[in-house]
């Protein structure tokens, strides 16, 4: 496994995020090989697996029978970012604070207003609230200066990486880019303005 996860770090990594990067490194696989090699639930990988093929991502190559397990091959290789898909192959968009994550730098200086607008899909909309809290903690944490009104400024020093840094347990903000908790609460504030 070591090889596998060497240039990222391991805890960085999701559970589909490390069931992606070894498929894409095996090319030909199987629901166990993949849960032993990253340390996931089989039942995890084999709903993911469910999703892959019908999205025509994955093929089955030889089904498991007596005992044997299935065996899997990549068909099409949409890149070092794992695929989020529902068990019915459906695409899903990235998630809100991924999209509001990837639109911070290029807009430079923004409101929540403005980004959860620029930010919302058909089905996946992002409220002007959901931003302005999520913008709130990123401020806490370094990545954004609060200009006020509801106003924010992108640091651009702190342009860790692809990946949104998470609330976590909504006392601390994790960067899985760094792999690093960079501040934690409790904050004084109100989040419901």
């Amino acid at each position: 496994m070591a090889e596998l996860f060497s240039s990222t770090p391991y805890a960085a990594l999701t559970a589909r995020e490390r069931i992606w990067a070894a498929i894409r490194e095996r090319r030909t696989v199987t629901v166990r090989e993949v849960a032993d090699r990253c340390d996931v639930k089989a039942d995890a990988v084999r709903v993911y697996f469910t999703g892959l093929v019908a999205a025509g991502i994955l093929d089955v190559i030889q089904r498991g029978t007596g005992g044997k397990h299935s065996v899997y091959t990549l068909k099409r290789d949409l890149g070092v970012n794992a695929p989020r898909v529902g068990k019915d192959g459906t695409l899903l968009p990235d998630s809100a604070r991924s999209r509001l994550w990837r639109a911070m730098p290029i807009f430079g200086i923004f409101t929540a207003r403005d980004l959860a607008v620029s930010t919302t899909l058909p089905g996946s909309p992002v409220s002007r609230a959901e931003a302005l809290d999520y913008c709130r903690w990123l401020a806490r944490a370094g990545y954004l200066r609060d200009l006020g009104e509801e106003k924010f400024r992108f640091v651009p020093a702190r342009n860790t990486g692809i990946k949104a840094p998470q609330i976590v347990r909504v006392t601390q903000v994790y960067d899985p880019n760094i792999d690093q908790l960079v501040a934690r609460g409790p904050f004084t504030g109100r989040d419901d303005e």
